[in-house]
C-alpha cells in the first residue's frame, strides 16, 4: 500500500509542478488512475479536486455567461462502449429522462459498427480526434455550452480529469448543479468534494460516501439499478452446444472478475460442480485480457464448459439457462438484475472480508443462495441443478422482487425523486469498517506497474509529456524491464505446463 500511495503522490506532485495545462492534465490523470486501479485506502482527494478546478479556470478565464435553457439535461459521460453496469444505467436513464449525451471518448466514424458497442437512444456528441488535453477539455465544455442544460447527470470515471475540468468551467459559466452518479462506489473518486449532489445505487455506497469521502448527508441521494430491455431473439441450447435433457447455469462477467484471490477460485469450483453432475453444462460469457482468458480454458474442463466470448444477447442467453452462478471473486450487479428480469434463480455470493460490496438489495431477506465460500457454491449449484420446481420457485420470486423494486417504473420514480434533490434516508445494514490490507485486495488484485499506468494514460489522452534525459532513460529502462518480466513469467508459465503433464 504505501508502494500505490508513493506512486500516487508522484504523478499528483509532477501534475502540480507542470509548467503547460496538458502536461497537469496527463499527470493529474495518472494519479487519478493509480488511485482507482490500485486501491489504497484512499477515497478522494480535495486538494487535488481544487487544482483540477484552479487548472480548469485557466483553460478559458473569461468563458462569457451561459444562460442555462429550462430544465434541461444533458448525460456527460467517460464512455458509451460496453464497459459495464454504469453504461446499462447510462442506457436506462437516457430512455426515461430525456437528454443529450456528451462523452470524453474520441469519436470513431465507425462506431455504429464497434462489436458489443451499446448505442443510447439519443445521439452522441464524442471528441474529434487530433485534439490535446487541453483542447479536448475545451472541446467537452464548448458542447456542453451549446446544450445549456440547467443540470448535468455524470457518468465519469473516476479518472476522467478532462470531463471534470469541462464540466467545472460550464458550472463556473452558467450556475448548473453538477450531479455525480457514484457508480464506482467503493473506489477512489476525482471531483467527490466538487460534487453538487451524488446518486447512489446502492446503501453502502451512501455510507462509503459520508464517512470516507466526506459528503454531506443532505447532498446523496439513492436510485436503484435496473436491468436495461434487450428483446433479443430466442437462442436455442442446440446451438450453445447443449444437448437435450442436460441443465445448464451461466456467469456473464469480465474475465479480470473470476481470478483467484486466495478465498475464491472460480474455475476450480466450476470444475467441482460439472464433475459432481454429469449431465449438467456451464456458459461463461465475457471479455479480458488474453491471460485471464487463457486461465479460464485451462481451469475449465473442455466440452461442458464454454466460453462464448462478448455477447450483447444476454437476455436470451438467459432464457436458454436454468440457473445463474455468479463471477466470483467479483461479481455484477446490473448481471444480477438481468437474472432476476428473466426469473432465474442465481447462486450468489457475499465476500466474507467485506459483505456489504455484494450487497445490492436484489435479493430478499432469508435468500437461502448466497455463498460466501467456493464450497457453499457447488453446495447451492447442487441443490438447484436437482430439483426443478426449486428452480422455477426461486425464479419467480425473483422475477416478483424486480417487478416490484428493479423495474423502471420504479427506477424513473426514483430518478425523478434524485434530480429533484431527495436525500436518501436509508442506512447500509451493516458496519463500514473493514480490514484495508484484504479489503484492497479484493479491489486491486493485480500488482501495481505505475510505468504500465502512464503507459495506459497516454493511449487514453492521445498525449503524454516531453521527457527529458533522465525521463527517456527511466522510461525505456523500466518498459524493458516490464517486458523481461512478462517474459520470464511466460517461460515459467511453460515450464509448470511441461511439469503437469508428465
Amino acid at each position: 500500500m504505501r508502494r500505490r500511495a508513493a506512486s500516487y503522490d508522484a504523478a499528483k506532485a509532477k501534475g502540480l509542478a507542470a509548467a503547460e495545462a496538458d502536461a497537469a492534465l496527463y499527470w493529474f490523470c495518472v494519479a487519478a488512475t493509480v488511485a482507482w486501479l490500485h486501491h489504497f485506502d484512499r477515497w478522494c482527494d480535495p486538494e487535488l479536486d481544487a487544482a483540477v478546478e484552479r487548472l480548469a479556470f485557466g483553460l478559458r478565464p473569461a468563458p462569457g455567461r451561459v444562460e442555462p435553457d429550462g430544465d434541461t439535461l444533458v448525460h456527460l459521460t467517460s464512455t458509451t462502449l460496453d464497459g459495464g453496469g454504469h453504461v446499462e444505467v447510462l442506457m436506462v436513464w437516457c430512455g426515461l429522462v430525456g437528454a443529450a449525451v456528451v462523452s470524453t471518448e474520441w469519436d470513431d466514424p465507425a462506431r455504429s459498427r464497434h462489436k458489443g458497442r451499446i448505442e443510447p437512444p439519443l445521439p452522441v456528441r464524442a471528441c474529434p480526434r487530433g485534439l490535446r488535453p487541453a483542447e479536448r477539455a475545451l472541446w467537452i465544455f464548448e458542447r456542453l455550452a451549446e446544450a445549456r442544460p440547467r443540470r448535468l447527470v455524470l457518468h465519469l470515471n473516476p479518472n476522467d480529469v478532462l470531463a471534470l475540468a469541462a464540466c467545472l468551467l460550464y458550472r463556473r459559466a452558467s450556475g448548473a448543479e453538477l450531479i455525480f452518479y457514484d457508480h464506482a462506489d467503493t473506489y477512489f473518486w476525482l471531483g467527490a468534494s466538487l460534487a453538487d449532489r451524488l446518486i447512489e445505487y446502492r446503501p453502502v455506497g451512501a455510507a462509503v460516501a459520508r464517512e470516507k469521502r466526506g459528503v454531506a448527508a443532505e447532498k446523496i441521494s439513492f436510485v436503484p439499478p435496473t436491468s436495461r430491455s434487450r428483446h433479443s431473439p430466442d437462442v436455442a441450447r442446440a446451438a450453445l452446444g447443449v444437448p437435450d435433457g442436460a441443465t445448464v447455469s451461466l456467469t456473464v462477467a469480465a474475465y479480470y472478475k473470476t481470478r483467484p484471490d486466495g478465498h475464491w477460485d472460480y474455475a476450480r469450483t466450476v470444475s467441482r460442480v460439472l464433475a459432481a453432475h454429469p449431465r449438467h453444462h456451464h456458459l461463461l460469457v465475457g471479455h479480458g485480457p488474453p491471460a485471464d482468458e487463457e486461465a479460464l480454458r485451462e481451469g475449465l474442463p473442455e466440452g461442458r464448459a464454454r466460453l462464448l466470448g462478448k455477447r450483447t444477447d444476454v437476455d436470451a442467453l438467459l432464457r436458454a439457462a436454468d440457473l445463474v452462478i455468479e463471477s466470483f471473486p467479483l461479481m455484477g450487479g446490473v448481471f444480477r438484475l438481468d437474472a432476476l428480469r428473466e426469473g432465474r434463480p442465481v447462486v450468489a455470493v457475499s465476500h466474507p472480508v467485506w459483505p456489504l460490496i455484494f450487497d445490492t438489495g436484489a435479493f430478499p431477506d432469508g435468500y437461502p443462495f448466497v455463498a460466501s465460500s467456493n464450497e457453499e457454491v457447488e453446495r447451492m449449484s447442487a441443490a438447484l441443478i436437482g430439483d426443478a420446481a426449486l428452480r422455477a420457485e426461486t425464479g419467480a420470486r425473483l422475477r416478483a422482487r424486480f417487478e416490484e423494486r428493479f423495474s423502471h417504473a420504479a427506477v424513473a420514480r426514483a430518478l425523478e425523486e434524485a434530480l429533484a434533490g431527495r436525500p436518501f434516508e436509508g442506512a447500509p445494514a451493516g458496519p463500514l469498517e473493514y480490514d484495508p490490507a484484504r479489503f484492497t485486495h479484493l479491489l486491486s488484485p493485480a500488482r501495481l506497474n505505475a510505468l504500465a499506468v502512464e503507459v495506459m494514460v497516454a493511449a487514453d489522452l492521445g498525449y503524454a509529456p516531453p521527457l527529458g534525459l533522465a525521463g527517456r532513460f527511466n522510461y525505456y529502462a523500466g518498459y524493458a524491464r516490464e517486458a523481461l518480466k512478462a517474459r520470464l513469467g511466460r517461460l515459467r508459465k511453460g515450464k509448470r505446463r511441461v511439469d503437469s503433464s508428465q
